[in-house]
C-alpha cells in the first residue's frame, strides 16, 4: 500500500547514531545516513509526504534539518516533529495526536517507520497509524494487521512498487 504520509524516526532509522558523540548531531565530526535512506526517501517523496518524528533531546528542528542536510536527506523531509517543538515524546498518545492534528491526515493513510518497536511502532499503532518496524540487526520478524517488519529501508520501495 502507498500511504499519503510516511513518518520516519531519526536516529538509527534515517541516520546512524554514534554513541561516542554528544550534543546536537549537526555538530558531530562524522554523520552518516543509514544504508538505503537516501534512495528510499527519494522514491517515497515522489508518491507521498515524508516527515521526521524524533525524541531527540539535544537538537531542535533547525539543528535536525542541518544534520539531515549533511547527508542530503533534508530535501525529502516535509516537516520535523521533535520533542522540543511537540512538547511530548514517543510513544505517548499526545505526541502522535499532535502530529496527526497538525498534518490533518487520516491516521489510516499514514505509516510510521522506526527502529524502536515500543516507541515508534506501538505508539503509532495505538493512534491508528500502520507501523513498519525497521530491524536491520536481527532476523526477528513481528507482524500483525497494523504492523510488519522490514530489515532494510529499500523494502519500502518494493512494497510501494507492488501497490
Amino acid at each position: 500500500m502507498i500511504y499519503q504520509a510516511y513518518l520516519f524516526d531519526w536516529g538509527n532509522t534515517l541516520m546512524k547514531v554514534y554513541p561516542f558523540f554528544n550534543g546536537p548531531m549537526k555538530l558531530w565530526p562524522k554523520v552518516a545516513a543509514v544504508p538505503g535512506a537516501l534512495k528510499t526517501l527519494e522514491h517515497l517523496s515522489a508518491v507521498a509526504q515524508c516527515y521526521l518524528v524524533t525524541n531527540a533531546a539535544d537538537s531542535e528542528e533547525d539543528d535536525i534539518h542541518e544534520a539531515l542536510g549533511r547527508v542530503n536527506l533534508d530535501k525529502y523531509i516535509n516537516k520535523i516533529f521533535c520533542y522540543k517543538n511537540v512538547g511530548f515524546k514517543k510513544p505517548s498518545r499526545e505526541f502522535y495526536s499532535k502530529v496527526i492534528s497538525e498534518l490533518g491526515i487520516d491516521p489510516a493513510r499514514m505509516a510510521m517507520v522506526g527502529d524502536s518497536f515500543e516507541n515508534d511502532i506501538l505508539g503509532a499503532v495505538q493512534n491508528g497509524i500502520f507501523g513498519y518496524w525497521y530491524n536491520p540487526f536481527s532476523g526477528e520478524n513481528r507482524n500483525d494487521k497494523m504492523y510488519s517488519t522490514i530489515h532494510s529501508l529499500e523494502e519500502l520501495i518494493q512494497i510501494t512498487n507492488q501497490s
